[in-house]
């Protein structure tokens, strides 16, 4: 019997003198932060966009402007947005090698952001290129309204544009939003 009150005195014991400190929930900064992901651009050209047909030429740039990107604009997401991931997926059937550029435009059409162009090689099925933005209040993406993503070809190399070839350039994205409240 001796044996049973002795743990429950020193459990007793134990929480009775225990190290306590008063908790000053005034000062504690809680951070929640959320993540969201979308589909962003999608879109696939064939060579028939890379040929004029009327002049039996190839195009060397083309572009391609996507619009309605206005989440930035909805309201709370420009005060807590963090940091944005642009992941593409690009299959480039193509025997010739692609430069992209990316741009976001305002409502005027007018460059607001630039990202660093990127190569995707000739025949590359399965291209993967991130492009991270870090948001400030002041950040310029945030009055983005519009993506334009310019295609060049390249034309030191690679077998000639054929529009009867049905090779594609398929691009596909997504946009991972990342708050903090």
């Amino acid at each position: 019997m001796r044996f049973i009150k002795t743990p429950s005195i020193l459990f007793f014991l134990f929480i009775f003198f225990s190290c306590t400190e008063n908790l000053n929930f005034d000062d504690t900064e809680l951070n929640i932060g959320a993540v969201h992901t979308s589909p962003l651009v999608f879109f696939t050209l064939d060579q028939n966009d890379f040929f004029d047909r009327v002049n039996d030429v190839e195009i060397i740039n083309v572009e391609v402007v996507i619009g309605d990107f206005t989440l930035l604009q909805s309201e709370g997401v420009a005060d807590n947005l963090i940091r944005i991931d642009f992941d593409l997926k690009i299959r480039n059937e193509f025997t010739r090698t692609i430069t992209s550029t990316v741009n976001f435009l305002d409502e005027n059409d007018n460059v607001v952001q630039v990202v660093a162009p990127f190569i995707i090689p000739a025949g590359d099925l399965n291209y993967r290129h991130r492009i991270v933005q870090t948001i400030t209040p002041v950040s310029p993406l945030l009055r983005a309204k519009r993506i334009r993503v310019a295609l060049r070809i390249d034309t030191s190399s690679g077998s000639p544009i054929r529009p009867d070839d049905p090779r594609i350039f398929d691009l596909k994205s997504t946009g991972t939003y990342y708050f903090e409240i």
